[in-house]
């Protein structure tokens, strides 16, 4: 490329701007591509898990509104943005299990409360999404978000 690019008479400087524009522009737009593209696979394979499209839009739907009903936004946000998520929100649901009650937080209401669950092996090997979301709500409502 640099070989083409001087042939038509770019400099150093110039063949430079052009890679750094190409960074510059491409970079946002390539992360965004990968971004959907893993959307989509993420989608797929709930499609495929719920047994086709119509399935699970049904799902998806009846579980955004128990989660609405239930969880607090930005841990019903978190649970619905990964295939992983979703399927502990189905559990939940499925187990009527209150988890993280908009108000209640599932019982967290003390730092104390927090750090056993903490001590939880979801938590600190498995990375349970809803585990991990029950103790991010916990600490922000315990000290803030700042």
């Amino acid at each position: 490329m640099n070989r083409r690019l001087h042939e038509a008479g770019f400099s150093n400087a110039q063949t430079q701007l052009v890679y750094d524009l190409a960074q510059e522009y491409l970079t946002p737009i390539l992360a965004d591509a990968a971004s959907e593209f893993e959307a989509e696979r993420q989608t797929e394979r709930l499609v495929r898990e719920f047994g086709g499209e119509t399935e699970w839009r049904d799902a998806a739907r009846q579980l955004l509104a128990w989660g609405r009903k239930n969880l607090q936004p930005e841990v019903l946000d978190a649970l619905g943005s990964t295939y992983e998520g979703v399927m502990a929100l189905r559990r939940m649901a499925a187990s009527g299990e209150p988890g993280l009650l908009r108000n209640g937080g599932g019982g967290l209401g003390s730092e104390e409360d927090v750090r056993s669950l903490m001590r939880d092996p979801r938590y600190w090997r498995d990375r349970d999404p809803v585990v991990v979301a029950q103790v991010t709500s916990a600490f922000e409502r315990l000290y803030g978000n700042g």
